[in-house]
């Protein structure tokens, strides 16, 4: 499990990656196996030093876990190991790929909301969020305006860091019935006085298996580390080593 964060422990503080290391966890349990992290930040620690310590532990096989930031490439030598990443945002895509299938999930959430009755559907993201998915979230909510022209026209939102805080303007002017988003967004509403669902509804991108009542789609996060493993464990098996013709 190779983290990549500057800080180590932020990775799983993402709710949903530290599903990906339970489920991961669990399944090398199962297969006889052990999950056991390496940090690239850590003092003294390279590309190279790793490459080392890998291989003369007899360590065959890596899980990239999710980068801290989108577009990020490990300047590494995978010629002797089974390698995959998690998500997207090791970039080049040389690696093969175990994630949720974010469009789908988009255009699932809408669907659904759609047969519910809402057609003031709004979108508040996080702008490095949606890029780290490929820009799955934000093309799946345009999509849907063509799906379904009698959808309101409402912008969607790419919060980022340097803008802010744009929810309570937002809100205040375009008065969606429902918007799609985290669940931080929650807390930012009821500091705004605002009951949910009573006045407006939240469907999140982020259930997680302990999220209760929470409406929106879960990812089932566990389910991919667990399948991360199995496709691994194949890897070794099927002796694929490298990274993948492009």
């Amino acid at each position: 499990w190779i983290n990549n964060w500057p800080v180590r422990s932020d990775l799983l503080k993402i709710p949903e990656f530290g599903e990906y290391h339970r489920g991961a966890c669990a399944r090398a349990a199962e297969l006889g196996y052990v999950i056991e992290e390496f940090w690239l930040h850590a003092r003294g620690m390279t590309p190279e030093r790793l490459r080392r310590v890998l291989r003369a532990r007899g360590i065959q096989a890596m899980i990239m876990a999710p980068q801290p930031k989108q577009g990020m490439w490990l300047d590494f030598d995978y010629g002797e190991f089974s390698a995959l990443s998690l998500g997207y945002s090791l970039h080049p895509p040389r690696l093969h790929v175990v994630t949720n299938h974010h469009a789908h999930s988009m255009n699932l959430l809408i669907a659904r909301l759609y047969e519910l009755g809402y057609r003031r559907i709004g979108m508040y993201v996080d702008m490095d969020w949606d890029a780290k998915v490929g820009h799955s979230w934000l093309s799946s909510f345009l999509l849907a305006r063509w799906l379904h022209p009698e959808l309101a026209d409402l912008p969607p939102v790419l919060e980022t860091a340097r803008e802010g805080n744009e929810l309570k303007g937002w809100l205040e002017k375009h008065r969606p019935e429902v918007v799609i988003s985290y669940s931080r967004i929650l807390a930012q509403m009821k500091a705004m006085k605002l009951r949910i669902p009573q006045d407006i509804g939240v469907a999140r991108l982020d259930l997680l298996e302990d999220s209760g009542t929470a409406s929106g789609i879960y990812q089932n996060s566990v389910a991919i580390g667990r399948k991360a493993v199995d496709f691994l464990v194949d890897m070794v098996h099927r002796g694929e080593r490298g990274l993948r013709d492009i």
